[in-house]
């Protein structure tokens, strides 16, 4: 397939001189995608990770990154969107991309492996140290309607709902972090298991709950 050039970042569509810094990047034509439905026909809902665009930035390399850029994710669809010229586009080439920042949220895109198949997706970056990174994978899953026509009660639309899964990567080992904890504590030795699970103990972590996940994460990259 014949190459084409854009002046831009990460197959940005045309020219953008409105940024701090451009530079060039070949892919194929039809990498970039207008976004022209914001919502999903027949479901309530939004599926926005945050329904206002915010003032983020995108790091293609250690030199190379844009530094003012309105952006959102939409969950659903696994887009990244951004805005220019009126218009609202969807990241095409996400594996050119070394991490996007906005509203306090930290994006990298990542292989990672679910029910025993390879796929790529957004992950957030929720904690990162010299042992070990938290991410959160954003999902969504669809509730059907439950209208009942002869009482009059129920939602008459499907309905979309928001969720999250957590995954740890140790070096180059990702797993997803299952409920008892059993994976996360696979990605050590025998000898270190003992630390982290005097850890998990003392302060009585649930592997539920993001906010115990993410004070362990620190705990072990502060300590071991």
């Amino acid at each position: 397939m014949k190459k084409v050039s854009f002046l831009i970042a990460i197959g940005l569509l045309s020219s953008f001189s409105v940024f701090a810094q451009t530079f060039r990047v070949d892919f194929p034509p039809g990498y970039n995608k207008i976004v022209t439905q914001e919502t999903i026909p027949g479901v309530d809902g939004s599926p926005f990770l945050d329904k206002e665009w915010s003032l983020g930035k995108i790091a293609v390399t250690d030199t190379s990154k844009i530094d003012s850029i309105m952006l959102r994710y939409n969950i659903y669809h696994k887009e990244m969107q951004y805005q220019h010229d009126g218009k609202t586009f969807a990241i095409g080439a996400p594996e050119n991309i070394k991490e996007i920042d906005f509203n306090f949220h930290r994006f990298v895109y990542l292989p990672y492996v679910a029910d025993g198949v390879m796929k790529k997706d957004y992950f957030e970056i929720l904690s990162s140290g010299k042992v070990l990174t938290l991410y959160v994978h954003h999902f969504t899953t669809i509730i059907p309607a439950s209208y009942n026509p002869a009482m009059d009660v129920g939602d008459k639309n499907d309905r979309i709902k928001i969720n999250e899964e957590f995954y740890i990567r140790k070096g180059d080992s990702m797993v997803s972090v299952d409920k008892k904890g059993r994976n996360f504590l696979g990605l050590f030795s025998n000898a270190d298991q003992q630390k982290v699970k005097q850890m998990i103990k003392e302060k009585r972590i649930s592997f539920k709950n993001k906010e115990d996940l993410i004070e362990l994460v620190m705990d072990i990259n502060s300590k071991m």
